[in-house]
């Protein structure tokens, strides 16, 4: 399959809803199933990766604009591609107001929408709703061999520093910082590994009860939630465009 190149100022959307973190795996590839529990833990509902029918395509990824959250480790979610570096000037973290990330040898992991379904329809043939859960499953990831964090003043404060940020660094030997006013963090991996995963929320669904229609009257079609503990011969699932946030992911992200 031909690469895909994505320059700075290339297509947005490639990237909007992926949460990336500083601690990349092999784990949790597209077609990994999980659920958020009423305290926030993250918990496996089918490890469907092997099943999953992907597109790989390497990718020549542009610098995009980056929000940073600190957790066990560092996530951040990419947020618009920098349209002209030159024009911004210096990338670095003094002279801008933005942190920035940018990617080493890319490569765009995608499952098409037929896919999803297909890995949905298995995961959850024998699934009951678990009360006060969202569902998510991972559809897409960016996998990458390096990546370079910029960091604005504004965010070096928010981790701590130059003292936090070392911090992060020291706890994993891949990764490396560099400069005095202005701190851009390194990490290089000896494989392509998972630095970004899109997650989208699934729904348990079941048709509601409706009216008898007037003759020759199609009925419509009605669903509403399923009931915690319901039938399960009754749910159906389906897969929504809501994509899963740094929250949601929690400590996935940061083992």
């Amino acid at each position: 399959m031909p690469g895909i190149s994505v320059p700075s100022g290339g297509d947005d959307a490639i990237t909007k809803g992926f949460v990336c973190t500083t601690t990349p795996t092999a784990a949790y590839s597209p077609g990994y199933v999980f659920r958020r529990d009423e305290s926030g833990s993250q918990l496996l509902v089918d490890m469907l990766s092997d099943q999953a029918k992907v597109y790989r395509a390497k990718t020549l990824f542009g610098t995009y604009t980056a929000n940073l959250a600190r957790s066990a480790g560092l996530k951040f979610t990419l947020d618009a591609a920098i349209e002209d570096i030159s024009a911004s000037g210096d990338l670095g973290a003094s002279s801008g107001q933005t942190t920035k990330v940018s990617f080493t040898d890319g490569e765009l992991v995608q499952m098409t929408d037929r896919g999803v379904n297909e890995i949905i329809r298995t995961a959850t043939a024998d699934l009951v709703p678990v009360a006060g859960s969202t569902y998510f499953v991972v559809r897409d990831s960016i996998q990458a061999k390096a990546f370079d964090i910029t960091l604005t003043r504004n965010d070096q404060a928010h981790l701590g520093g130059q003292v936090g940020v070392r911090n992060i660094v020291n706890a994993d030997p891949s990764l490396s910082f560099q400069g005095d006013s202005g701190l851009v963090i390194n990490g290089t991996f000896p494989e392509p590994l998972n630095v970004c995963l899109r997650a989208v929320r699934m729904e348990p669904l079941l048709p509601a009860l409706v009216a008898e229609p007037a003759p020759g009257v199609e009925p419509p079609v009605v669903v509403e939630p399923a009931p915690v503990g319901g039938p399960v011969e009754d749910v159906t699932w389906r897969v929504t465009t809501t994509a899963a946030t740094a929250s949601d992911f929690g400590g996935l992200l940061s083992e």
